[in-house]
């Protein structure tokens, strides 16, 4: 290899060289190695121990050969074991790296640079028990699980060990093509009872990078992918039940509706990739399915802020490494997300009241009753009501490359319809369009550990329409071997001018300590929700921390950091929204438990996005002060190595107001056996506040900003059980049980405040709130809240009984999944679903589980949501 300046850590990679040799006579793959290729190669066998001894002898003795030919790299390893008796083994599915891989069973990894970037790698990994992992790295030292590659390995154990034999396709790879070839390789085996890591090539710990330490492979000549398409169509049936006691009014107490339906469901599709060259492909999706995504975990959110959920379906998580960027101008979720607010009916409504004369109903629309006599009057008001219709996707595809000189390049668009009561044949055909576009282009730089890129996001209604267009300018710089890290990110919303802002420093030494700096700004108005996510805009954040971390064993310790980092908020009229400093530490013992924690200090600030006026158009309240916080948390885990394990966690806050916040989680594992496991765990949270705003209601003095003695309760229970029969081979069952229980103060006690308007963000009692003063019933008002139907006339529903607050909401969910792995990169899958929520009665805690479970009338303010599904379906993958 001749040496080059533009090769990282190139010092400590002498002697580490592989020149691998041609077959003509490729190996059988069945964990033996017996075939004549194996006899006539060298092999390596200078590995180093990483961990726990950094840069000592491996306490076994590993020998791997690599040969190929035109289609496929073959790889063989001899692993020696003094006592092959204590090998650990574990099934799992495919991918499954926390459940056979990472410290949990022996195995074996090959990691390939097959570009020779030193910054995008490629891991197959393979444990005792044959099962498979694959994964990509990018930008160095990101790793993304949901990489899939079609390869093959198998395993044996014998009386000197195990061997590992493993055939990778080239087809799995990108790569230039050249007369000779050097690529960038790595090996590692883990063995687990020893915690021993050992790798060809090793620095210290704290040396910063995976691709661009590894070793080289030299030597390989002609060749190519031996394939150039892939199809994989599916086919899915199923059955859906629903039986569903719907409350069709909210503020009625009997309005239910009966919903006793059966739904069958029929669907296509297929996913089709063509290669224009090793490092350039176009994927296109024709109704993508995602029927085997599990469920996004329960939660409940009436906050400013949008949950965020990460991305589960395949078409986008290939290749997604291409559109990340610090700033997430594209939020894939977006495409195929729910069309909020594209439903609408409009319907009276009592609690919209206007205090005035005739003109004045009628310049609002508003309905006067026939027994109501001129002059002044309450009138009754109309509301329109929107709701969500479900999205359904016509076809996506995008286009990958790269070039030899650094240049990638990414091009996504998709379709979508809305997903109605319509025939199919109208959706596809006559349905009402959403469109996207992302482009994204990056140009490595350096040693190809930095680079610079842009990016634009594009959509579209009705395919014509624009509805947003954004562009950004991002880059990152490694210096001095990954020491010193720069990254940063513009973006400019091309229709309304409104820009946002990302630089971030960090610094890792070759000792123990770490440090960064990181600050975040948008300007108000700035929105580029429609295909990315934006927390909120109108917005500064500047973090600043250190961190000392002892990377060698030391005393009774194996690892352990203490950490120091501070947090200034504020929004763009300087207006603060919190300084928060936090000091956490974590230590891993000799015996491999777990114990750390932490506390945290913020001062008295303002939140600005309390009070939502209107969620759509961005407009809020008036500003809320919250007092000083001080909040503390711990956590200990056991050994996760050992068969039995447990891991819990507290918080706990308050504030000068009496306000109490506390969490608790406790996880249980059980795995007796190498097949079979179970998991699970009970999160429990309690919140306690003086004041919690419930709601902003219009009147014709103004907004009243309405507040509560406020309780939460929230119980999640999970379960979750892995049999493998085989690697090919599995049962997955998974139990939810989410309980939430709000308590507002009481309408009968009339304990509700609202803001005092002329002393910002203090909160008083008020004759609104009483119904005094002109509030009165004889001038068409009441007391604030009620819970008594025949008085909503004159006031607003108790938020305890408004199902619409989700205060007493407890849900049941149920997924079982069978799947097959029946040939290579096909699957089947028997799929039953069980899911139950009921809303308006609490179920506190797992003791009432029994009475959920068996609670089915119609009870006054209450509705109950049922369903059932049974689906087959099944897929086949295919090369050409």
């Amino acid at each position: 290899m001749a040496e080059s300046s533009f090769e990282p850590f190139l010092d400590g990679k002498k002697g580490k060289e592989y020149y691998i040799q041609i077959t003509s006579s490729p190996p059988v793959i069945d964990g033996a190695l017996d075939d004549d290729c194996w006899k006539q190669i060298i092999p390596i066998t200078d590995f180093i121990q990483e961990e726990p001894n950094n840069g000592s002898e491996p306490s076994e003795r590993s020998i791997v050969y690599l040969a190929y030919d035109e289609k496929s790299l073959y790889v063989g390893a001899r692993l020696h074991d003094l006592n092959p008796e204590l090998i650990v083994q574990q099934l799992a599915p495919h991918d499954d790296w926390y459940g056979a891989f990472d410290e949990v069973a022996d195995w074996f990894s090959i990691d390939l640079d097959s570009r020779h970037d030193h910054q995008t790698g490629f891991s197959f990994a393979v444990n005792a028990s044959g099962v498979r992992s694959d994964e990509m790295v990018y930008h160095d030292a990101n790793f993304d699980g949901d990489w899939n590659g079609i390869w093959q390995a198998e395993v044996s154990i014998d009386e000197l060990g195990w061997v590992v034999e493993v055939e990778i396709p080239f087809s799995n790879l990108p790569f230039y093509e050249s007369k000779e070839m050097e690529w960038g390789l790595n090996l590692s085996r883990f063995i687990q009872r020893k915690h021993e890591m050992n790798r060809w090539v090793v620095f210290p710990l704290e040396t910063e990078g995976v691709v661009s330490k590894f070793g080289h492979l030299v030597g390989l000549k002609n060749i190519y992918p031996p394939s150039k398409f892939e199809f994989k169509p599916f086919f899915k049936s199923g059955h859906v039940n629903f039986s569903d006691v719907r409350l069709m009014n909210y503020e009625r107490s009997d309005s239910h509706h009966e919903n006793f339906n059966d739904n069958s469901l029929f669907d296509f599709g297929l996913d089709f990739l063509y290669r224009i060259n090793p490092n350039s492909k176009l994927v296109y999706t024709l109704n993508p399915d995602y029927g085997q995504i599990e469920a996004d975990p329960s939660s409940i959110n009436l906050t400013a802020f949008e949950t965020y959920f990460v991305e589960k379906r395949q078409f986008f998580l290939k290749d997604a490494d291409i559109f990340e960027t610090p700033i997430e101008l594209f939020y894939s979720r977006r495409i195929g997300e729910k069309a909020w607010g594209e439903g609408e009916s409009v319907i009276p409504d009592t609690l919209t009241r206007y205090y005035g004369n005739f003109q004045d109903c009628g310049k609002q629309g508003a309905e006067i009753p026939d027994d109501q006599p001129s002059g002044e009057l309450h009138c009754i008001g109309k509301d329109t009501l929107y709701y969500d219709i479900p999205i359904m996707i016509k076809g996506a595809g995008k286009l990958i490359g790269r070039t030899e000189s650094g240049f990638s390049y990414g091009l996504l668009s998709a379709v979508t319809t809305l997903n109605d009561s319509s025939s199919w044949f109208k959706q596809i055909n006559k349905g009402k369009n959403r469109s996207y576009l992302v482009s994204r282009l990056k140009q490595d730089l350096f040693a190809g550990n930095s680079f610079v890129g842009f990016m634009s996001t594009s959509s579209f209604k009705n395919s014509y329409h624009l509805v947003s267009e954004m562009a950004s300018i991002d880059f990152m710089g490694n210096f001095f071997d990954n020491q010193i890290s720069v990254e940063g990110q513009l973006i400019n919303d091309m229709i309304n001018e409104h820009k946002g802002f990302y630089g971030g420093i960090s610094y890792a030494s070759e000792g123990n300590f770490s440090g960064w700096l990181d600050h975040y700004q948008f300007d108000k108005n700035l929105d580029f929700n429609d295909l990315g996510y934006l927390w909120r805009d109108d917005y500064k954040q500047t973090k600043l921390g250190v961190k000392f971390e002892s990377y060698e064993s030391w005393i009774f310790f194996n690892h352990a950091y203490l950490m120091l980092e501070s947090d200034i908020e504020e929004n763009s009229d300087g207006l603060n929204l919190g300084k928060t400093i936090e000091l956490s530490s974590e230590f891993e013992f000799s015996n491999y438990w777990i114990m750390g924690g932490g506390a945290y200090k913020i001062s008295e600030h303002y939140d600005d996005r309390k009070i939502i006026l209107d969620y759509e158009n961005k407009k809020f309240g008036p500003n809320i002060i919250i007092p000083e916080i001080m909040g503390y948390h711990f956590k200990i885990s056991s050994d996760k190595y050992r068969k039995i394990w447990m891991a819990t966690s507290f918080t706990y806050a308050d504030n000068v107001r009496g306000d109490i916040e506390r969490g608790h989680f406790l996880e249980f594992n059980y795995k007796p056996n190498s097949y079979i496991s179970f998991s699970t765990s009970y999160d429990r949270y309690v919140l306690l506040k003086k004041y919690h705003w419930v709601e902003s209601l219009y009147e014709a003095d103004g907004y009243h900003h309405i507040f509560s003695d406020f309780e939460k309760k929230m119980n999640i229970f999970t379960f979750r059980t892995l049999f493998n029969v085989s690697r090919k081979l599995s049962v997955e069952g998974y139990l939810e049980i989410f309980s939430n229980h709000d308590v507002f103060s009481s309408y009968s006690e009339y304990d509700h405040s609202e803001i005092n308007s002329k002393t910002e963000g203090y909160i008083q009692d008020s004759d609104y709130i009483l119904g005094e003063g002109v509030w009165t019933i004889g001038n068409g008002f009441g007391p604030v809240y009620t819970g008594e139907e025949q008085q909503l006339d004159y006031s607003y529903l108790d938020p305890n009984y408004y199902l619409g607050l989700y205060s007493k909401y407890t849900s049941f969910v149920f997924n079982g999944i069978l799947k097959w792995n029946y040939m290579k990169g096909s699957n089947l899958y028997f799929v039953y679903s069980n899911n139950k929520s009921v809303n308006g009665i609490p179920f506190d805690g797992l003791s009432n589980m029994g009475d959920f479970m068996a609670f089915n009338e119609k009870k006054e303010w209450s509705e109950i949501l049922r369903s059932q599904t049974f689906m087959i379906k099944i897929d086949y993958w295919f090369e050409k």
